[in-house]
């Protein structure tokens, strides 16, 4: 199980390169799932939730990375450093921070290339089909 966390923390940050924060999200909160002690997955869940603008709860999520692995502290303390300057920017212009979404969505249709990129994850995690 950690394993595939480790996996889906690579693809929640190669989502997150490619302007997919949505899907990156819900691939960190799976990681966190799999594995709750492993410190990328919040990392991840954070840098997404700052891409979708909920700086709140991105603070929050860098400061679990932090907690969890802190070789990640210094990267997490620039990352909450950033969305205290966000919240603080949308405080002084009275604009109102997003709220938390609490559920996380379901994870986006694919394309035809995407589902058979999932259906080749799915044959190496849960072994081929009989």
């Amino acid at each position: 199980q950690h394993l595939m966390a480790i996996c889906l923390a690579n693809r929640a940050l190669m989502c997150l390169k490619l302007g997919d924060p949505t899907t990156a999200l819900w691939d960190s909160v799976q990681a966190e799932r799999l594995s709750p002690g492993y410190g990328k997955a919040p990392l991840r869940r954070g840098a997404a939730k700052e891409a979708l603008g909920d700086y709140r709860a991105a603070a929050e999520a860098y400061a679990l990375a932090a907690k969890l692995d802190p070789s990640l502290a210094r990267a997490a303390a620039a990352a909450r450093r950033r969305c205290r300057l966000e919240l603080d920017q949308q405080a002084s212009a009275g604009v109102a921070s997003p709220q938390a979404v609490e559920a996380v969505p379901p994870a986006p249709a694919l394309p035809q290339a995407g589902m058979q990129r999932e259906r080749a994850w799915s044959e190496i995690v849960d072994g081929p089909d009989d």
